[in-house]
C-alpha cells in the first residue's frame, strides 16, 4: 500500500516537475557579466521587435527578439562597437530595426505613416458625419411635409374652422428654407410653428437669420413653443412644465431682443399679434 502511494506521489512529483523542467531550459540566456547584460539591453532599447513591431527588442519576449539579443551579445563579447552593431543589423534587415529610424526616403513611410492614418480617418469621420446629418435632415423634411400637408388638407377642406400652423427642420436651415417656401407658396400656409431653440441655439441666434428673412418677405406668423426642458432639477413635481416652460420661453424671447449680443436686426422684429 505504501509503496502504490510513494508510486503515485513520484508520478505527480514528475508531472508538476516536467514543465517546469522545460520552461528553465526555454528560458533566455542571460549574460555571465552584469555589466555586459545592462550593454545588452541598452542598445536592445534602440531597436525594434521585427515580430511585435511596436515594442523595442528589449522589451519583447518573442523568440526572434531573443535570438537577436542573443546575437547582441556575441558581437559585443567579439568587441564591436555599437555602431559597428547596428551598421550590421540595418544592412541584414533595413532601417525598420531601428526603433526611431532616420528620416529618408525608405523610411518616410514609417514616420509619416501615423499621420497619414489618423487624417484618413478623420477624414472618414467628418464624410460619415455629413452623410449622417444629411440623412436626418432629409427624414426630418420629410415628416414635416406630411404633417403639412395633412394640415393644409383640413384647412382646405374645412377653412371656417381651421387656420392651419407648418414645422419645419430648424436644425437643417438650408432645409428648413425648402420647408417654409414649400408650405407657404404652395400648401398656402402662414403661420410657422417652430421650437424655442433647436440644438441649444435659441431663435435669436444669426444661424436664424435666413428663416426670418423668409418670415418677413412672406409676410409669415411664427408661433414659438417651448422645446422643453430636460435639465434633471426640473423633472420633480412636474418642475419642467410649471417653472421649466416658462424659463425656456424667457430665454427665447430674451434672444431675441435688441440689446442681447449678436441677436437679430431690428427691421426683423415687429409687435406681436394674432393669427390671421
Amino acid at each position: 500500500m505504501r509503496s502504490a502511494f510513494a508510486a503515485a506521489l513520484a508520478a505527480v512529483a514528475l508531472l508538476v516537475a516536467a514543465p517546469l523542467h522545460a520552461q528553465m531550459r526555454e528560458a533566455p540566456p542571460l549574460a555571465e557579466d552584469p555589466v555586459l547584460e545592462a550593454h545588452v539591453m541598452r542598445l536592445a532599447g534602440v531597436l525594434r521587435c521585427l515580430v511585435c513591431q511596436n515594442q523595442t527588442l528589449a522589451d519583447s519576449n518573442a523568440e526572434l527578439a531573443v535570438d537577436l539579443r542573443n546575437q547582441l551579445r556575441e558581437q559585443i563579447k567579439a568587441g564591436r562597437s555599437d555602431a559597428q552593431i547596428i551598421e550590421y543589423l540595418v544592412a541584414r534587415y533595413g532601417d525598420f530595426v531601428l526603433y526611431r529610424p532616420p528620416v529618408k526616403a525608405t523610411t518616410v513611410l514609417l514616420w509619416a505613416g501615423p499621420f497619414a492614418l489618423l487624417l484618413a480617418g478623420l477624414a472618414g469621420l467628418a464624410v460619415t458625419l455629413r452623410r449622417r446629418a444629411r440623412a436626418q435632415a432629409a427624414q426630418a423634411a420629410e415628416l414635416d411635409r406630411r404633417a403639412n400637408e395633412r394640415i393644409a388638407d383640413w384647412v382646405k377642406r374645412f377653412p371656417e374652422r381651421f387656420t392651419g400652423t407648418f414645422t419645419i427642420p430648424m436644425h437643417h436651415m438650408d432645409v428648413a428654407i425648402k420647408e417654409f417656401d414649400y408650405a407657404v407658396n404652395k400648401l398656402g400656409l402662414k403661420i410657422a410653428n417652430v421650437s424655442s431653440n433647436a440644438g441649444g441655439a435659441y431663435l435669436g441666434d444669426p444661424k436664424f437669420r435666413e428663416f426670418w428673412e423668409a418670415v418677413v418677405q412672406h409676410d409669415v406668423t411664427v408661433l414659438i413653443h417651448p422645446h422643453g426642458v430636460t435639465d434633471p432639477r426640473f423633472q420633480k413635481f412636474a418642475l419642467w412644465n410649471g417653472v421649466g416652460q416658462p424659463i425656456e420661453e424667457t430665454m427665447a424671447m430674451t434672444s431675441l431682443t435688441p440689446a442681447t449680443p449678436g441677436a437679430m436686426p431690428q427691421r426683423f422684429r415687429s409687435g406681436p399679434r394674432a393669427p390671421r
